[in-house]
């Protein structure tokens, strides 16, 4: 008789279930997973002069995937509020479909979406940045890292993550 090897336990998430939507999300920092090589990294700055910029990013699930997931980190040494807020656009059942996440200075937060069935995927994210000091920094940085997998048990097989800007303030 063969053995099998015990699997890990996945990590504790937070589960929104919507079949009538077609979608369920997953959010909060216990849903994290661990970095892979494939995640697709920025490191990016905001600059404005009003104290409240918006960047945004296109992101694609290039092969079938059931999770896209956001991470956004403060990075600058500024006291600066970052919300992050992804909208999907494909497929079209789980278009409309938003998160919502904020991140600060020296601290991280990450948006999910879970597509009930493997497919291809696309979601507009934003990242606006909010200084809470005064006067405000010419520029305020973040890391921005974006990762389309598989499945959420120990295999997480990464699936050609793309990451494209569409807006730099």
């Amino acid at each position: 008789m063969r053995k099998h090897a015990r699997q890990p336990r996945p990590r504790a998430a937070v589960l929104v279930l919507a079949p009538a939507l077609g979608a369920v999300l997953l959010v909060g920092a216990a849903a994290t997973a661990p970095a892979h090589a494939n995640e697709v990294v920025r490191n990016e700055a905001v600059a404005c002069d009003d104290g409240s910029c918006v960047d945004s990013f296109e992101v694609k699930c290039a092969q079938a995937s059931a999770f896209l997931c956001v991470d956004v980190e403060g990075t600058d040494s500024d006291p600066t509020d970052y919300a992050v807020a992804g909208f999907m656009s494909a497929p079209t059942t789980m278009y409309g479909r938003a998160e919502r996440a904020n991140a600060f200075s020296g601290g991280s937060d990450r948006i999910c979406f879970i597509r009930p069935a493997e497919g291809t995927m696309k979601a507009l994210v934003t990242v606006t940045a909010y200084n809470s000091g005064t006067p405000h920094p010419p520029t305020r940085s973040y890391r921005l890292a974006a990762e389309c997998t598989r499945n959420f048990d120990n295999a997480f097989a990464t699936r050609n993550t793309t990451v494209t800007r569409k807006q730099n303030e």
